[in-house]
C-alpha cells in the first residue's frame, strides 16, 4: 500500500500515551490516547497490533483505519481527542507469553493479580497499585515477557462443600425425636411394676391406652422399635448425602470445564464448518464483537480445544477436541 503523496503534506505526527493492560486471561489491550487534528493523521504503533482488532474514536465517532508498516492513519474530518484500542500481537512458548515496545516514550503496563512478570522493565519510573492491580511506569524500548498463574480461575468451586454442609445440618432433628421416644417409653414400664394410679392415669395421656394394657414382655420389645427407627433415619441420611453428592458431582461438570455458552456457539460452529474457519469469518457469521471473539478463542486454545495459526495478516481457527 501506498500513500499518495498529497496526502502526506497533509500528515500530522503524534506522540501517542501508551497504556498496556495484561488481563488474567493473558491477553495484552493497547489504549492510546492522542490529540487528532482535521485531516489525515498518522500514529507510530508502540506495540505490534493484530491489525483486524484496531479500533479508531475522535470524540465518540468511529473512523475508519488504515494499518500498514507499524504505522496508523486516519481521516479526521474535526479536531478531538482520539482513542485508539487493539490487541497486542503476542509470541507465546513453553508457557510464556513475550511482545515488544518500541520507541521512547512512557508506558503505563497494567498487571492482573494472575498474572506473573517474567522481566523486569530497565527505566522504571514508578511502581503503585490500583486496588488489586499492579502499574509499573517505564522508558520504552522494552521487551515484556511473562506467564499466568494455571488453577486461578477454579477457585470459586472451592464454595460448593460449604453449601453441602449447610444442607446436611438437617437431620440432627431426627436423632433428638428418637430419644424423646425412648424417654416416653420408659416410665411405662415403671407403670407396670409400681402400678399406682395417678401414674397408670399420667401414662394414659401421652401413649395410645393399647400401651398401658399390654403385659410386660410387649412392653419390654419398645426399646427394640426406637433402634430400629433411630437405624433407618441413619439409612436415610447416608442416602440422601450420598444423592447430593452425586447430582453436586454431576452438575459440577459444567463449571470445571471453563466453557460458558459462548464458548460452545464458538465451538459448535467450528465443527460445522469442518474443523477449520477464518477468525474475521467466523465473527462475521455469528455477529460478535472482534475484542470478545479473541479473548474467547484465546481461552480455548488454552484450554486445549483449538489452535489459533497465524495465516499473513489474518487467524485461523482450528478445533482440536469438541466440547464434552
Amino acid at each position: 500500500m501506498r500513500v499518495c503523496p498529497l496526502l502526506l503534506l497533509l500528515l500530522v505526527f503524534h506522540q501517542a500515551t501508551l497504556v498496556l493492560t495484561i488481563d488474567s486471561s493473558g491477553i495484552v489491550e493497547a489504549d492510546l490516547r492522542v490529540v487528532a487534528a482535521e485531516g489525515l493523521n498518522e500514529v507510530a504503533l508502540p506495540a505490534e497490533p493484530l491489525p483486524e482488532t484496531i479500533e479508531v474514536r475522535v470524540d465518540g465517532r468511529d473512523l475508519i483505519p488504515i494499518y500498514e508498516n507499524g504505522s496508523l492513519y486516519f481521516f479526521s474530518p474535526s479536531p478531538g481527542e482520539a482513542e485508539i484500542t487493539y490487541l497486542v500481537n503476542l509470541t507465546a512458548a513453553d508457557g510464556e507469553f513475550r511482545f515488544r515496545v518500541r520507541g521512547s516514550d512512557r508506558v503505563d503496563l497494567i498487571l492482573d493479580p494472575n498474572v506473573i512478570l517474567l522481566t523486569v522493565p530497565e527505566r522504571v519510573e514508578n511502581l503503585t497499585y490500583l486496588d488489586s492491580r499492579l502499574l509499573i511506569e517505564f522508558r520504552a524500548p522494552e521487551e515484556i515477557a511473562y506467564a499466568v498463574r494455571r488453577g486461578a480461575a477454579t477457585r470459586p468451586e472451592a464454595e460448593t462443600p460449604e453449601t453441602t454442609t449447610a444442607k446436611t445440618a438437617a437431620p440432627p432433628p431426627a436423632t433428638e425425636t428418637v430419644e424423646a421416644a425412648t424417654i416416653t417409653t420408659s416410665p411405662a414400664s415403671f407403670t407396670e411394676t409400681g402400678a399406682p394410679s395417678k401414674t397408670t392415669l399420667t401414662t394414659l395421656t401421652k401413649p395410645p391406652s393399647a400401651r398401658t394394657e399390654t403385659p410386660e414382655g410387649a412392653a419390654g420389645a419398645q426399646p427394640s422399635y426406637g433402634v430400629l427407627i433411630f437405624g433407618l433415619g441413619v439409612i436415610a441420611v447416608g442416602v440422601l448425602l450420598g444423592l447430593m453428592l452425586y447430582r453436586g458431582r454431576r452438575g459440577g461438570g459444567f463449571e470445571e470445564s471453563g466453557l460458558s455458552e459462548l464458548d460452545r456457539l464458538i465451538l459448535e460452529a467450528i465443527r460445522e464448518r469442518g474443523g477449520s474457519v477464518l477468525q474475521g469469518r467466523l465473527q462475521n457469521e455469528l455477529g460478535i464483537p472482534k475484542t470478545t471473539l479473541w479473548r474467547r478463542v484465546k481461552k480455548l486454545e488454552k484450554l486445549g480445544y483449538l489452535r489459533i495459526v497465524k495465516e499473513g495478516t489474518v487467524n485461523r481457527l482450528i478445533l482440536l477436541r469438541e466440547a464434552s
